[in-house]
């Protein structure tokens, strides 16, 4: 759950990473970034989230929490805060 995960990480201000799919984006979280889970997702992080965020991840499906993690793994990012 969102709310608990950021009382995990007080002092930081967390980035809210959505990977869910642009139609399901348009009920979001305030300041929140979209990119979909997908071939895209590698080339669109690198430009819109910072290298040191403090991510909180929102999903579609609870099993693409493994994808979503590696992904980021790959690009050098810390594990998601929470999601």
């Amino acid at each position: 759950m969102v709310i608990r995960a950021a009382s995990v990480i007080a002092g930081e201000k967390p980035s809210v990473y959505d990977d869910r799919q642009v139609e399901a984006f348009a009920v979001h979280m305030p300041g929140g970034l979209n990119v979909g889970l997908g071939p895209s997702l590698t080339t669109w992080t690198g430009t819109v989230l910072p290298a040191e965020a403090a991510i909180l991840l929102v999903l579609e499906e609870p099993g693409e929490l493994w994808e979503a993690c590696w992904q980021l793994l790959r690009m050098g990012y810390d594990l998601p805060k929470g999601w």
